[in-house]
């Protein structure tokens, strides 16, 4: 079973309620058998509502658009406020996946590099030999 935090974003845009339980439902089914941890958020007209077993809550700020928030600042700082929100939202690898990754690009480069040096090697002598 997976570890990480899967969200489901569900936009509700005037169902029944019948419909969104049998939606919540049946999305918690399937991420049951999946991950540990898992949110839902159902939105309607702009408003969020999360619900998940794992105790987390629904991230970002509500009761006001954020473009609305930030209009009367330069661009460039809009622009940074907005870089940073999107860092915000990153999910970060944890040391494990960190060591991991970090160990498959290092094996990966000193592969391509023995690799090509030895090209390098063999056409530097073959151009030795020609000239």
């Amino acid at each position: 079973m997976n570890e990480s935090l899967v969200s489901v974003v569900a936009p509700l845009e005037g169902d029944t309620p019948d419909v969104v339980q049998a939606f919540v439902e049946e999305t918690v089914a399937v991420l049951r058998g999946v991950v540990t941890h898992y949110e839902i958020i159902l939105v309607d007209d702009g408003a969020a509502t999360g619900a998940g077993e794992s105790g987390y809550a629904v991230r970002g700020r509500r009761g006001r658009d954020p473009h609305e928030a930030h209009k009367d600042r330069p661009r460039v700082i809009q622009f940074l406020i907005a870089v940073w929100a999107e860092l915000q939202r990153v999910q970060w690898p944890n040391r494990q996946a960190l060591v991991t990754l970090t160990g498959v690009v290092l094996g990966f480069v000193l592969i391509a590099g023995g690799y090509l040096g030895l090209l390098d090697a063999i056409f530097s002598e073959l151009i030795k030999r020609i000239l």
